[in-house]
C-alpha cells in the first residue's frame, strides 16, 4: 500500500492565500489531522509488529482480533 500525501499549497505556483483564507485554514487543519492519524496508525502498527506474540497485550489484541488488521501487510515508512 502506498501513501499519497496531501498537496502542499505553499509549493503551488499560483495559489492566492489572501483570497482563499477560509479554504486555506480548513485545508491546513485537515492536513494536520491526517498527519496525526497517520503517525498514530504507523506507530501502532510498528508496536504490534514488534509484540505480535504477546497474547495478553490489549493493544495487540484490539489491533489483530477486534479490528481484524494484519500488521505484516503494512509497510512502515522510514520516518516512523
Amino acid at each position: 500500500m502506498k501513501r499519497q500525501p496531501r498537496v502542499d499549497l505553499k509549493k503551488q505556483g499560483n495559489y492566492n492565500f489572501e483570497q482563499f483564507k477560509r479554504y486555506t485554514s480548513m485545508f491546513d487543519s485537515a492536513k494536520q489531522l491526517d498527519t496525526q492519524k497517520s503517525e498514530r496508525f504507523y506507530k501502532m502498527t510498528k508496536y504490534v509488529k514488534e509484540n505480535i506474540n504477546d497474547k495478553v497485550d490489549p493493544f495487540v489484541h484490539k489491533y489483530t482480533v477486534v479490528d481484524g488488521l494484519r500488521p505484516e501487510l503494512v509497510d512502515i515508512p522510514e520516518e516512523f
